[in-house]
Protein backbone atom coordinates (compact mmCIF):
# COMPACT_ATOMS: atom_id res chain seq x y z
CA UNK A 1 0.00 0.00 0.00
CA UNK A 2 1.82 2.93 -0.85
CA UNK A 3 0.32 6.32 -0.45
CA UNK A 4 1.30 10.09 -2.50
CA UNK A 5 2.64 12.69 -0.61
CA UNK A 6 1.33 15.31 -3.06
CA UNK A 7 -2.19 13.47 -2.57
CA UNK A 8 -2.06 14.38 1.37
CA UNK A 9 -4.43 17.36 2.59
CA UNK A 10 -3.05 19.49 5.33
CA UNK A 11 -6.44 18.62 7.27
CA UNK A 12 -5.34 14.92 6.59
CA UNK A 13 -5.84 11.75 5.08
CA UNK A 14 -7.22 8.44 6.31
CA UNK A 15 -6.18 5.12 4.70
CA UNK A 16 -7.17 1.96 6.15
CA UNK A 17 -7.08 -1.55 4.36
CA UNK A 18 -5.00 -4.50 4.71
CA UNK A 19 -1.52 -5.13 3.90
CA UNK A 20 -0.19 -7.93 1.69
CA UNK A 21 1.85 -10.81 3.93
CA UNK A 22 4.48 -11.18 0.74
CA UNK A 23 5.24 -6.89 0.83
CA UNK A 24 6.01 -7.17 4.68
CA UNK A 25 8.93 -9.49 3.40
CA UNK A 26 8.99 -11.30 6.99
CA UNK A 27 9.70 -14.74 7.97
CA UNK A 28 5.95 -15.29 10.01
CA UNK A 29 3.54 -16.89 9.35
CA UNK A 30 0.16 -14.67 9.58
CA UNK A 31 -2.97 -16.39 11.02
CA UNK A 32 -5.35 -13.15 10.30
CA UNK A 33 -4.94 -10.40 7.59
CA UNK A 34 -2.58 -7.37 8.38
CA UNK A 35 -5.21 -4.48 9.30
CA UNK A 36 -4.14 -1.03 8.65
CA UNK A 37 -5.61 2.15 9.77
CA UNK A 38 -3.73 5.51 9.87
CA UNK A 39 -4.06 9.42 9.05
CA UNK A 40 -1.61 11.24 7.80
CA UNK A 41 -1.32 14.76 8.34
CA UNK A 42 1.06 16.83 5.73
CA UNK A 43 3.06 20.45 7.30
CA UNK A 44 5.06 21.82 4.32
CA UNK A 45 6.76 18.84 3.60
CA UNK A 46 6.63 17.01 6.76
CA UNK A 47 4.61 14.18 6.91
CA UNK A 48 2.90 12.75 10.14
CA UNK A 49 1.08 8.84 9.97
CA UNK A 50 -0.46 7.65 12.92
CA UNK A 51 -2.32 4.76 13.32
CA UNK A 52 -3.18 1.41 14.13
CA UNK A 53 -1.71 -2.26 13.14
CA UNK A 54 -3.85 -5.60 13.91
CA UNK A 55 -3.08 -8.84 13.09
CA UNK A 56 -2.27 -12.22 14.72
CA UNK A 57 1.02 -13.87 14.19
CA UNK A 58 1.91 -17.70 14.71
CA UNK A 59 4.29 -17.56 17.05
CA UNK A 60 6.23 -20.56 18.97
CA UNK A 61 6.32 -20.44 23.20
CA UNK A 62 9.51 -19.65 24.75
CA UNK A 63 9.22 -22.20 27.57
CA UNK A 64 7.87 -25.15 26.08
CA UNK A 65 8.33 -24.53 22.59
CA UNK A 66 4.88 -25.33 21.02
CA UNK A 67 2.90 -22.62 18.31
CA UNK A 68 0.23 -20.17 19.40
CA UNK A 69 -1.77 -17.55 18.03
CA UNK A 70 -0.37 -14.67 19.09
CA UNK A 71 -2.31 -11.39 18.65
CA UNK A 72 -0.46 -8.07 17.94
CA UNK A 73 -2.91 -4.92 18.19
CA UNK A 74 -0.52 -1.47 18.26
CA UNK A 75 -1.09 1.93 17.57
CA UNK A 76 1.98 4.01 15.79
CA UNK A 77 3.23 7.64 15.22
CA UNK A 78 5.77 8.11 12.32
CA UNK A 79 7.76 11.17 10.83
CA UNK A 80 9.05 11.92 7.77
CA UNK A 81 10.85 14.50 5.61
CA UNK A 82 11.94 13.93 1.83
CA UNK A 83 15.13 12.69 1.46
CA UNK A 84 17.90 14.83 1.52
CA UNK A 85 19.55 15.37 -2.22
CA UNK A 86 23.50 14.72 -2.57
CA UNK A 87 24.31 18.08 -1.64
CA UNK A 88 22.98 17.64 1.67
CA UNK A 89 24.52 14.11 2.72
CA UNK A 90 27.91 14.09 3.85
CA UNK A 91 30.00 11.49 5.53
CA UNK A 92 30.47 14.07 8.39
CA UNK A 93 27.01 15.34 8.77
CA UNK A 94 25.54 14.80 12.56
CA UNK A 95 22.11 14.34 13.47
CA UNK A 96 20.60 16.86 15.39
CA UNK A 97 18.11 15.85 17.96
CA UNK A 98 14.77 16.76 15.46
CA UNK A 99 16.27 14.60 13.46
CA UNK A 100 16.52 11.36 15.65
CA UNK A 101 13.36 9.04 15.09
CA UNK A 102 12.48 10.65 11.54
CA UNK A 103 12.07 8.77 8.41
CA UNK A 104 12.36 9.96 4.93
CA UNK A 105 10.29 9.70 2.12
CA UNK A 106 11.95 9.46 -2.16
CA UNK A 107 10.03 10.12 -5.02
CA UNK A 108 7.28 11.48 -3.37
CA UNK A 109 5.69 8.41 -1.98
CA UNK A 110 5.82 6.50 1.43
CA UNK A 111 5.19 2.50 1.41
CA UNK A 112 2.70 1.75 4.52
CA UNK A 113 4.45 -1.84 4.36
CA UNK A 114 7.25 -0.38 5.87
CA UNK A 115 5.54 1.14 8.32
CA UNK A 116 3.86 -1.89 9.37
CA UNK A 117 6.68 -3.71 9.05
CA UNK A 118 8.19 -1.73 11.50
CA UNK A 119 5.79 -1.56 14.03
CA UNK A 120 4.86 -5.13 13.94
CA UNK A 121 8.80 -5.45 14.76
CA UNK A 122 9.27 -3.04 17.60
CA UNK A 123 5.29 -4.46 18.65
CA UNK A 124 6.62 -8.15 19.17
CA UNK A 125 7.82 -9.02 22.84
CA UNK A 126 11.35 -10.55 23.09
CA UNK A 127 9.86 -13.79 25.23
CA UNK A 128 6.78 -15.10 23.70
CA UNK A 129 5.05 -16.91 25.92
CA UNK A 130 1.89 -19.30 25.37
CA UNK A 131 0.01 -18.41 28.82
CA UNK A 132 0.83 -17.07 31.93
CA UNK A 133 1.20 -20.74 33.59
CA UNK A 134 3.41 -22.65 31.01
CA UNK A 135 4.97 -24.73 32.49
CA UNK A 136 7.72 -25.14 30.17
CA UNK A 137 10.18 -27.81 29.30
CA UNK A 138 11.24 -30.42 31.84
CA UNK A 139 15.29 -29.67 31.57
CA UNK A 140 16.42 -33.36 32.38
CA UNK A 141 14.02 -35.04 29.86
CA UNK A 142 12.84 -32.38 27.13
CA UNK A 143 9.18 -33.60 27.76
CA UNK A 144 6.45 -30.54 27.82
CA UNK A 145 5.20 -29.97 31.32
CA UNK A 146 1.53 -28.28 30.53
CA UNK A 147 0.71 -31.70 28.51
CA UNK A 148 2.45 -34.76 30.81
CA UNK A 149 3.92 -34.70 34.48
CA UNK A 150 7.31 -36.02 34.29
CA UNK A 151 9.13 -37.81 37.09
CA UNK A 152 12.81 -36.15 36.98
CA UNK A 153 11.99 -33.53 39.85
CA UNK A 154 11.44 -36.30 41.93
CA UNK A 155 14.39 -38.86 40.74
CA UNK A 156 16.77 -35.52 40.70
CA UNK A 157 15.84 -34.27 43.72
CA UNK A 158 16.86 -37.52 45.54
CA UNK A 159 20.48 -36.97 44.83
CA UNK A 160 20.94 -33.27 45.12
CA UNK A 161 23.39 -32.55 47.62
CA UNK A 162 21.91 -29.43 48.87
CA UNK A 163 18.50 -31.16 49.66
CA UNK A 164 19.12 -31.03 53.76
CA UNK A 165 20.05 -27.43 53.24
CA UNK A 166 16.44 -26.38 51.52
CA UNK A 167 14.78 -29.03 54.37
CA UNK A 168 16.32 -27.24 57.10
CA UNK A 169 15.65 -23.76 55.94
Amino acid sequence: MIITVKDIPITGKTYTGQIREKDLDMDLKFLKPVLFDGTAYKSAEDIRLCGHIATCIEANCHLCLEAFPFELDANFEVYYRPLPTHAQLSDNAELTIGELGVMHYDENSIDLSIVARDTIIVEMPMRLICKQDCLGLCPHCGENRNKTECQCHEKNNASNPFKSFFQNH
